[in-house]
């Protein structure tokens, strides 16, 4: 992950450290999702990913395996309310609530 990425994000999804209590060793560093999907493809690193990257992500060379002991992850976006009718953030309002509504 980035340096940027703040630690306790990294020691998250990297399930740092493993349940045995080994420390992870940390692979190339990517900087985004095609970057990292090329990096796992090429047999350089495997990731955690979201259930959903399954679906949204389908590539030749990745596997998806379920992982079903680790602790759930939730997420979340927010934004300031005075902007809450930006183009952008509208936009992504409007995305997510349509993605809702097809479940």
């Amino acid at each position: 992950m980035p340096e940027k990425v703040p630690q306790i994000w990294w020691e998250f999804w990297a399930v740092d450290p493993r349940p045995d209590g080994s420390p992870v060793r940390y692979g190339p560093v990517a900087s985004d999702i095609e970057s990292l999907l090329h990096t796992v493809a090429s047999g350089e690193a495997m990731c955690f990913l979201p259930a959903a990257a399954r679906d949204l992500f389908p590539r030749p060379g990745i596997r998806y395996v379920d992982v079903t002991d680790l602790t759930p992850c939730s997420a979340a976006m927010a934004w300031l309310a005075e902007r809450r009718h930006e183009s952008t953030i509208a936009a992504i309002r409007e995305a997510a609530h349509a993605a809702l509504c097809d479940q």
